[in-house]
């Protein structure tokens, strides 16, 4: 251990004693959620490595949901966003829980397999939420989420749910529907006027 790794998570107390610094917020939150991490079924870890579309915080959501959607076999999914070395572009790390090949993965993904350089079983479940969530404590992570089948199949059902209820239209009207209205009105009259 170097010195200034000795100074980051040791203080040395005026009596001379040496204690274990305490955690920060941040460092708390990342222990609970690697404890969370621990009760979740995981047994594939992947990574995913673009080569024609740049994958950011924006479209990433999206394609991670699409994915397990598209995966009968696949109940969980963790995935976290991290930025190369060089700062130009992002590469992906996945844990996946469910029974898939390589090749299934990438047809869901609509990739190809070569974007996904590492797909291996997972040896130890422990080493692999810390591998994935390495990151966490700084900016170095872009973006990660955990995924749930069920959970997914409950959130879709809730929005169809919503989008078909009467009061769903009052709620999404925008602030200028009364001269949208205004201007439907007078091109309907405009329209009846010159036939």
């Amino acid at each position: 251990m170097t010195e200034q790794q000795f100074k980051e998570r040791y203080e040395v107390l005026p009596n001379g004693k040496v204690r274990k610094k305490p955690l920060n917020f941040t460092e708390k939150l990342v222990r609970e959620i690697k404890r969370w991490l621990q009760t979740k079924t995981f047994d594939y870890m992947v990574t995913y490595r673009p080569k024609k579309t740049k994958v950011t915080g924006y479209n990433a959501p999206k394609l991670f949901d699409n994915t397990l959607m598209r995966l009968p076999n696949v109940t969980d999914m963790l995935w976290s966003l991290e930025g190369d070395w060089k700062g130009n572009s992002n590469h992906c790390h996945l844990l996946i829980g469910g029974k898939l090949t390589k090749k299934e993965l990438a047809i869901a993904m609509k990739r190809s397999q070569v974007e996904l350089p590492y797909f291996e079983k997972i040896k130890s479940k422990e080493d692999a939420i810390g591998y994935v969530t390495k990151y966490a404590k700084t900016d170095a992570i872009r973006a990660f989420n955990y995924l749930n089948k069920e959970q997914l199949f409950e959130e879709l059902d809730s929005r169809l749910a919503f989008d078909k209820l009467p009061h769903n239209q009052a709620y999404y009207t925008h602030p200028n529907n009364y001269y949208h209205k205004r201007a439907e009105m007078f091109s309907k009259m405009v329209t009846e006027w010159y036939r």
